[in-house]
């Protein structure tokens, strides 16, 4: 499989490799973009959420000047007496036009640098909004507010100036969090869809073509997201439209996971029994995200289509699960499943999780240390078939994955390394030590039983290239099947079912 390299993801232009080639196509384009991913720009057009900001720079001076202009006119002044009064014999103590000036140089700096120039950065909004407010507060304080009691004098459109300073104040406030809040972080996402959503090289047309499906895809899917926010008629299908919300929930959870993956700044916490290394970060939410890293010795395609393809038979292998059941098929690369967890250590009981998967193969830059990751993300969703059990506790999962990375070299084709991003909330009445230590000891677990099940499949594969030849190499419903039988048989299987029986009956904690 040929991916097409992040660096080459500017625009849908660059997925297409050519112009749109017929106008209903490219109005498509323009319409799915401007309405479910503002950041995103199409044939080099400026992207829907930065034109947006350029707008409201517009407005600002528009607005400033036109109720300047209302401030002169309720004075009792005709306007040209009025705007002589302010322009002609203009003093920074009893004119208010330099506010018209001051929006005007902040209109003409931003849209140079935002819409001409198309930084990616802050730092113009933040010098703006910064000399502007120190000239307002100069403003307010120097100014001689001619209704103010100290003066003795009344004028009727005291009232209006007030409000043009204060307005003009939140104006220029209201411009940094656009940049900063909305137009960078839009934009950024866009760039991250279009790098997770493309999986073709740039020489191939079908590859080219696969990708711009995949995006039409996935922004027509987010809109009934955006819909059902605005508009939902009684008898509006909401099924479909919340199956759609969690395609995009589990796309943005595997676009958040791949960033932490490259994101350094983990801090040390512990070493597992083997040796591998646990390492922990705070999640935006003050929640403690753990990420584990280990080696496995086996191919990293062969072990994540285990992992997603027969997610159901993984009880079988790895004791610190129960059960696990997809409750529903959602595309072709995402699911809801539902999964319990075994009690920890005596101490923590079993908790139950709904999540919504999404998978796919993503390359790595050219400062990563692979090649290629296989990543499965998971994150906590509600489901209407998967109704709260009172037998057990219904945690929550934020954005978490695993993802076997493949690394250049020979050691490649049957090695990979394996990292486990894991953000959850257990709830119930748990000391923070305890669940530190109830989750450093389920990842430390389980990785074991991906070390084995990970011999396993090389093993068997080996033995079945040899008994079958003709075997095809994407084909492992067979190595699966003799894998699982073994482990049923096995002494992993016996304890798994008595970790289930023993837990039915256990108290939650």
């Amino acid at each position: 499989m040929n991916i097409l390299p992040v660096s080459q993801h500017g625009s849908l232009q660059s997925l297409l490799g050519q112009s749109s080639s017929t106008i209903n196509t490219e109005q498509q384009d323009l319409l799915l973009a401007n309405y479910n991913l503002p950041g995103l720009r199409v044939d080099g057009r400026m992207s829907a959420a930065r034109r947006f900001f350029c707008l409201f720079v517009f407005f600002d001076l528009l607005f400033t000047s036109v109720f300047w202009i209302i401030c002169v006119l309720i004075d009792g002044q005709s306007i040209k007496d009025g705007l002589i009064e302010e322009i002609v014999n203009y003093t920074f103590a009893t004119s208010m036009f330099d506010m018209v000036v001051c929006s005007m140089i902040r209109f003409s700096l931003l849209l140079l640098v935002y819409a001409l120039i198309h930084i990616q950065h802050y730092w113009m909004v933040a010098v703006t909004t910064m000399l502007s407010s120190a000239f307002y507060v100069a403003k307010s304080l120097l100014f001689e507010w001619k209704g103010s009691p100290d003066t003795g004098n009344s004028s009727s459109n005291y009232p209006f100036l007030v409000v043009l300073v204060l307005i003009s104040f939140l104006l220029a406030w209201a411009e940094v969090w656009l940049i900063d809040f909305s137009v960078l972080p839009q934009e950024a996402r866009a760039k991250n869809l279009i790098r997770a959503l493309t999986s073709r090289g740039p020489g191939s047309v079908s590859g080219q073509q696969d990708a711009t499906a995949r995006l039409r895809d996935y922004i027509s899917q987010c809109a009934a997201e955006s819909v059902a926010n605005f508009y939902s008629p009684l008898q509006s299908p909401y099924v479909f439209c919340q199956e759609n919300v969690w395609l995009c929930l589990g796309v943005e959870a595997l676009l958040r996971n791949y960033d932490l993956l490259r994101t350094p700044g983990w801090d040390h916490h512990s070493r597992t029994p083997a040796g591998d290394v646990i390492t922990v970060r705070s999640s935006p939410a003050g929640r403690k995200i753990f990420r584990l890293a280990a080696p496995l010795k086996a191919p990293a395609q062969l072990i994540f289509k285990d992992v997603v393809d027969d997610a159901e038979n993984m009880p079988s292998w790895n004791s610190a699960l129960m059960a696990v059941r997809k409750v529903q098929s959602l595309s072709g690369s995402s699911d809801v499943v539902h999964q319990i967890s075994a009690d920890v250590s005596g101490l923590v009981k079993s908790r139950d999780f709904v999540m919504v998967r999404h998978w796919r193969r993503i390359q790595g830059g050219p400062l990563d240390e692979w090649t290629s990751c296989w990543i499965s993300s998971v994150i906590s969703i509600v489901h209407p078939q998967v109704p709260v059990d009172d037998r057990y506790v219904r945690g929550e999962n934020g954005p978490g994955c695993w993802s076997f990375c493949e690394s250049s070299g020979a050691s490649s084709a049957s090695e990979c390394m394996f990292y486990w991003i894991m953000e959850t909330d257990l709830k119930g009445w748990l000391p923070k030590r305890i669940v530190e230590s109830a989750i450093t000891s389920v990842m430390s677990e389980q990785v074991e039983a991906l070390r084995r099940r990970a011999a396993a499949l090389t093993q068997l594969k080996t033995q079945l290239t040899v008994n079958y030849p003709n075997l095809a190499q994407d084909d492992d419903n067979l190595l699966r099947a003799e894998v699982s039988n073994s482990f049923t048989s096995g002494a992993n299987a016996s304890q798994c079912n008595s970790n289930r029986n023993s837990s039915d009956d256990a108290l939650l904690v």
